[in-house]
């Protein structure tokens, strides 16, 4: 092999394809595990009222989904929207 000839150069053009291709699907699959990961956190009850000014999805016991936007307030059993 001369020197600065590069080593995939001299590699047979199948397995080339066959490396390029493995890192193809392994960059492409990495990527869809990152956007299917979702953080739940637990409020536990507090004496006073709590404000989240960040967007929040509820899901309520009936099965349905509320979606607060603007955050909201909780106070004891009472959740309000944040204006």
């Amino acid at each position: 092999m001369r020197a600065g000839r590069h080593i995939f150069l001299s590699m047979p053009l199948p397995l080339l394809r066959g490396l390029l291709l493995l890192a193809l699907l392994l960059y492409a699959g990495g990527c869809v595990w990152i956007f299917h990961r979702v953080d739940v956190e637990a409020l536990e009850a507090q004496p006073d009222p709590v404000t989240v000014r960040s967007p929040v999805k509820a899901h309520l016991l009936d099965g349905s989904t509320v979606v607060y936007s603007n955050g909201l307030v909780i106070a004891r059993e009472l959740v309000m929207s944040e204006r």
